[in-house]
């Protein structure tokens, strides 16, 4: 199935004016059906025109995140089937690589989009360890679809964070996906 949209670029913000973009943002390495559940939550629950896959080039948190090019042609193989769900290299093109640089970025080169970033549980249990993690809300809000073992991962201070906010959405009524890709990698 073909997709909807093309994946963007830095110099067509117009194209995407007043859409709602959700932003499915990691390593993928490798991307896994977990992944599409996710997007597809987020898609469904939040109202989204479509999602992006920010394929980072280079996790910071990681000594090495996988061949990019291998990560961006297989992340483009397992949402072939989904044409709202649109494969990125839109932080390689920025030369991003921290989620505040790139939101920021993203904000100026597409000023009538509405991004929300969209990750799993798990994610919302690493966030504290991102540079500068409490600014990112203000600038987008965040969605955090449950995976196992969903809310016990999530960390206080994110749970202090989220509750005046509405900044950050917690999406954990749908069935839980638990394919991981640190269990892929392990398993070869």
């Amino acid at each position: 199935m073909k997709p909807i949209f093309h994946p963007p670029h830095l110099l067509d913000g117009q194209r995407w004016r007043g859409m709602r973009v959700g932003l499915l943002g990691g390593s993928f390495n490798p991307p896994h059906a977990g992944h599409v559940h996710i997007a597809a939550v987020a898609l469904k629950r939040l109202d989204l025109d479509c999602i992006w896959w920010l394929v980072t080039p280079q996790n910071p948190l990681k000594e090495s995140s996988g061949d990019y090019g291998l990560r961006l042609a297989l992340c483009r193989e397992i949402t072939r089937a989904h044409p709202r769900m649109i494969v990125s290299d839109i932080e390689a093109q920025m030369g991003t690589w921290r989620t505040l640089d790139t939101l920021k970025q993203l904000l100026l080169h597409f000023p009538a989009t509405e991004f929300i970033f969209v990750g799993g549980t798990d994610l919302a249990a690493q966030l504290p360890r991102w540079h500068r993690w409490r600014e990112l809300p203000a600038l987008v809000p965040f969605a955090f679809v449950g995976r196992p073992p969903a809310v016990s991962l999530v960390g206080m201070p994110l749970l202090r964070l989220s509750r005046p906010s509405s900044r950050i959405i917690w999406i954990r009524d749908e069935p839980l996906h638990g394919e991981s890709s640190t269990r892929i990698r392990k398993s070869k």
